[in-house]
């Protein structure tokens, strides 16, 4: 439920009190009747209710005195799940009121606090109340993100109290300043947890280019010790088992300037330790990282299978290295924007051959151009499939049988390089014939008039394959409205402008998979 003016306080506040099961979610929309009244009206309900699970009431000022209402009903309440009020005044005053409720609370758990002005004060009551909760609730969730004055000392606190505690597996520090201390910290704690889902990063500035190796340095202590205790164990008795291997399942550094240097360090300074990785998702959009980073993170990949370095300057080395070193866990891809040519390209449409990759986006990458590099591997690939089923080369399709998606749109691919790629797909089906979308827009070779009669042959021979090529395909219609011949189609420019504004809203999300334990 959205509470505003037309909803009415009393009758809301009713429902609460009256422990409606009907009402389970309550957001309250900023500019909407929420003062210290309300809230008090509101705690005092909570006190009594056993339904509620999630309050949302974030932009509304709440002085301290206020939120030692809710940690009164926090206290006392054994169903509320997860908790946002305050504004960015909130601050410390107001995190050390609602501290106490956190440690009372026998079902929080998720805290979202960012942009409340927390402090380190503020961070070390919060951590404090997370280690010394004691009525069985384990906060799971804990939002820090955009509070300017949280430094080093609040970063340590919280994350000692969650690595004391146990439980935490979802921590957003999003625009943070990490010191070294703070991001050995930050390690401590994924180290000793059993499970972590997310650490969330994003625009985070790292005070050394060290830093970013210190989040995953205890994990890979952790996997070499298992290392040796399986060597121990296999000398032992002759068996070998695989080792219980602790991974962090996100990892989102988006925005954060590592740089080459940074990106080293976050590999472990470049050479495979501990199994490499201990990250099955690594999302580093923007960083700044060129070849050399990109060199130094393919030999590390470990448990990586969903890597974004969409906007970095990775090139046809740095790619030629990920794809050469990619291992078989590895299952989407984005190296949007970074500067590859058609000899990356081909490195990357190489390893969707001979692995199970099922997603690939090389969006923007607009020096890929005529496809030529491509077209050696893709008639390489389709004499592979033509050749009897007894001879000892691998099957292709056996080897390609997972890939679903391949993005090329903004690649500056002209028509001659849409001819190859739609009549080797048409022509031979066996040639990743589990791919459902292939995105072309804003490419060059779309304007050309003979592209439609292309088009129609790849449709013919993939009848399942959804091309996208104009914007209209992504929900715009560049044709303009009703009536007669409607406005002229736009240039190859302004479809690349608009597609390049479509991915940036819909940038593919990267989605973990259960554990195989």
């Amino acid at each position: 439920m959205a509470w505003g003016n037309a909803v009415g306080v009393a009758s809301w506040v009713d429902k609460l009190a009256n422990d409606d099961p009907s009402l389970t979610s309550v957001t309250v929309f900023r500019g909407r009747a929420f003062g210290p009244d309300e809230a008090a009206a509101v705690a005092n309900a909570l006190k009594t209710n056993t339904h509620l699970l999630e309050l949302y009431a974030s932009g509304h000022a709440m002085d301290a005195q206020t939120a030692g209402t809710f940690a009164d009903a926090l206290a006392t309440n054994a169903t509320l799940r997860s908790l946002c009020v305050g504004d960015d005044a909130f601050g410390d005053d107001g995190v050390r009121a609602l501290a106490p409720g956190i440690a009372a609370s026998a079902s929080l758990r998720s805290i979202d606090l960012e942009n409340k002005g927390v402090g380190d004060d503020g961070a070390r009551a919060l951590g404090d109340a997370i280690r010394h909760s004691g009525r069985g609730a384990t906060l799971e969730s804990v939002n820090l993100s955009r509070n300017p004055n949280l430094g080093e000392a609040g970063i340590v606190a919280v994350c000692d109290g969650a690595r004391l505690a146990g439980g935490l597996t979802r921590l957003s520090l999003a625009g943070a300043t990490l010191a070294d201390a703070a991001c050995a910290a930050i390690g401590r704690w994924l180290a000793a947890s059993t499970r972590v889902d997310v650490l969330d990063l994003t625009d985070a500035t790292f005070a050394s280019d060290a830093g970013a190796g210190l989040l995953l340095d205890g994990l890979r202590a952790v996997a070499e010790a298992a290392d040796e205790e399986e060597d121990e164990e296999e000398e032992e008795d002759g068996e070998t088992e695989e080792p219980g291997r602790r991974v962090l399942r996100e990892l989102i550094l988006d925005g954060a300037k590592l740089g080459d240097a940074g990106a080293v360090a976050l590999a472990g300074g470049g050479s495979a330790r501990g199994g490499g990785l201990p990250v099955r998702c690594l999302s580093l959009i923007g960083c700044g990282i060129g070849a050399e980073g990109a060199i130094a993170l393919a030999r590390d990949l470990g448990a990586v299978n969903a890597l974004n370095l969409r906007d970095n300057a990775i090139g046809d080395d740095g790619a030629k290295a990920l794809a050469a070193r990619a291992s078989g866990k590895l299952k989407t891809v984005d190296v949007g924007s970074n500067g590859l040519g058609p000899v990356g390209a081909a490195a990357f449409v190489g390893l969707a051959l001979g692995s199970t990759l099922e997603s690939l986006s090389l969006f923007g990458n607009e020096e890929i151009g005529g496809i030529g590099e491509l077209r050696p591997v893709l008639m390489g690939a389709i004499d592979m499939l033509r050749l009897p089923s007894s001879s000892e080369e691998p099957c292709a399709s056996s080897m390609s049988a997972a890939f679903a998606t391949l993005d090329l749109g903004g690649c500056g691919v002209t028509l001659g390089g849409l001819r190859t790629l739609c009549d080797c797909l048409s022509e031979t089906p066996t040639l990743f014939p589990k791919l459902e979308t292939l995105v072309l827009g804003g490419n060059p070779g779309c304007q050309d008039d003979e592209w439609e009669d292309v088009l129609e042959r790849l449709r013919a021979g993939r009848v399942g394959l959804d091309a996208a090529w104009r914007a209209a395909d992504a929900g715009e219609n560049p044709g303009g409205g009703g009536g007669g011949g409607g406005a002229a189609a736009p240039s190859g420019e302004e479809l690349l402008r608009r597609y390049r504004e479509q991915e940036r809203e819909n940038i593919p999300p990267i989605v973990d998979e259960p554990d195989s334990d």
